[in-house]
């Protein structure tokens, strides 16, 4: 299931700011930047257009290391 950490690692994984990735996705700045904080839920249009958008082969992998360093950080 797609959750807001993953839409800002799909973001960080493609060198976007949150502005170029709303845009790539079809939607607001504004969107992202709610989703990503947490404050709004996926969508199933969002990620109906982040499956388009992202090489999930490539993510995953991005996305484990992303959350092992985030653990670690939090430690």
């Amino acid at each position: 299931m797609i959750n807001n950490e993953m839409v800002k690692a799909a973001r960080l994984n493609k060198r976007m700011t949150q502005a170029e990735f709303a845009e790539l996705l079809g939607v607001s700045a504004s969107t992202i930047q709610h989703v990503e904080s947490g404050r709004r839920g996926v969508s199933e249009t969002l990620r109906a257009r982040l499956i388009q958008a992202v090489d999930f082969d490539e993510f995953i992998p991005f996305f484990e290391q992303y959350r092992e360093f985030d653990n670690n950080i939090l430690v």
